[in-house]
């Protein structure tokens, strides 16, 4: 395998991080780059052509999970046309790999190229080898060691298919209407296919019917339960545990996650927090009485707190309180 770069492409990658240490052996020009710098996995969503709204929308989310280590939010839409416009590009690379967010991000460029009525261009994705870590998938290009890029990593044209299944999982995870959802959830893949994998990372984002907590939510009380009181630890287990390879979120998700089931604004917190909020090393967390019935099934978080969650394009509620009961979202 030998990793061979179009000539005049548009190079797209997921944080300016990642770029500037893959281009120590790609050797790119910053002005043939874009940087989404955002994990679209993770809160609200709309169709980012609506250039005003995205990003005060993600501002705000972002401002919530990060505080002031939040990156800018790039207002996607307008940087792809200008610099299309601009640059006049043969094909798109978009450095993204096979995990939940990754493909989000490919999903996402689609539909901003969709929309503004540019099909004439050839995209590429990278393929890594399988050879990675004993044989295990490396999903995500974070996963490449920078020296190993060229040995690893191979461009491929995405096909008309994989398009049409990326862009699906766009529009679904951006659609205000959990019925959009649904219909993506009762499709059928192929045993092994991708998009079966990010079904199950959909329905992970919302609150399961009977205990009211997304699937992050009720690790965190069981580790917390299990591993606790030491919240580095609690975070470093759950990390190191129950990360699914094809959706992995962050320290920063798990610990807003974490702090929203302490907040004191709840009628019941289902955590106590103790030591400063801004040195992990010293927080320690354990389980309150509701937490430990919630946890044990016979509470529903949802249900006796006042609780409001954005999942992609909806907003979850009391007056629109959606769950996954196992097989579907269906309202409460």
């Amino acid at each position: 395998m030998s990793l061979v770069i179009p000539d005049n492409a548009l190079h797209i990658f997921p944080h300016e991080y990642s770029f500037k240490e893959m281009n120590e052996v790609l050797d790119l020009s910053v002005e043939f780059c874009i940087f989404i710098n955002d994990d679209l996995s993770i809160g609200p969503l709309i169709s980012p052509d609506k250039s005003d709204k995205w990003v005060d929308i993600r501002r705000g989310y972002k401002k919530k999970l990060y505080g002031d280590a939040a990156l800018p939010v790039i207002d996607i839409y307008p940087n792809i046309r200008t610099c299309i416009q601009r640059n006049n590009p043969t094909p798109i690379v978009i450095w993204c790999g096979l995990d939940y967010r990754e493909q989000l991000n490919i999903g996402c460029i689609l539909f901003i190229l969709e929309s503004l009525r540019i099909h004439n261009l050839q995209v590429y994705a990278p393929i890594i080898s399988d050879k990675l870590f004993n044989g295990t998938i490396a999903a995500s290009m974070y996963l490449v060691a920078t020296d190993k890029i060229r040995q690893k990593v191979e461009l491929q044209l995405i096909s008309s298919g994989e398009k049409s299944c990326l862009r699906d999982l766009w529009m679904t995870v951006c659609s205000s209407n959990p019925q959009n959802i649904n219909d993506f959830l009762s499709k059928e893949f192929e045993p092994g296919h991708i998009m079966g994998w990010h079904q199950k990372s959909i329905v992970r984002r919302f609150p399961n019917a009977k205990t009211g907590l997304n699937f992050f939510d009720l690790e965190i009380l069981r580790y917390v339960s299990k591993k606790g009181p030491k919240m580095r630890l609690v975070i470093g287990y759950i990390l190191a545990d129950c990360m699914d390879r094809y959706d992995y979120v962050g320290d920063w998700y798990i610990f807003y996650r974490l702090k929203r089931m302490v907040d004191p604004q709840l009628d019941q917190p289902l955590l106590k927090l103790e030591g400063d909020l801004c040195d992990w090393k010293t927080l320690m967390v354990c389980l309150t009485d509701v937490g430990k019935d919630v946890l044990d099934k016979n509470q529903n978080f949802c249900h006796i707190n006042k609780v409001t969650d954005e999942v992609g394009g909806i907003m979850l509620s009391k007056e629109n309180a959606w769950c996954y009961d196992g097989e579907k979202l269906v309202r409460e």
